[in-house]
């Protein structure tokens, strides 16, 4: 995915992220912990990217949230397996 339209020759433009994570922490905290509806989360376990760390996070958070954790997958477990995602998706949809 990353070298589509040339885009392996701009990895380091991306990494803004890491600074955005800093600045934009307490809103995006305050979304997650105070969003008025149910909440949940699918994860793939094997994100190097947003790791268990990332999620352990989010529990702290909204210890409320269901989570689906899929185990083997990474940052894009949609791509990797859709079947599995959509599954866990719906889950999330269903009491």
């Amino acid at each position: 995915m990353l070298c589509y339209n040339d885009g392996n020759r701009i990895p380091h433009l991306l990494i803004s992220y890491l600074d955005e994570r800093i600045r934009h922490a307490q809103r995006w905290h305050g979304a997650v912990r105070d969003w008025p509806k149910p909440l949940g989360f699918v994860w793939g376990l094997d994100d190097p990217v947003a790791t268990t760390n990332v999620l352990n996070g989010l529990r702290e958070l909204r210890p409320s949230a269901a989570v689906v954790e899929l185990p083997g997958l990474g940052h894009y477990p949609q791509v990797e397996a859709p079947k599995a995602y959509a599954e866990a998706a719906l889950s999330l949809l269903v009491d």
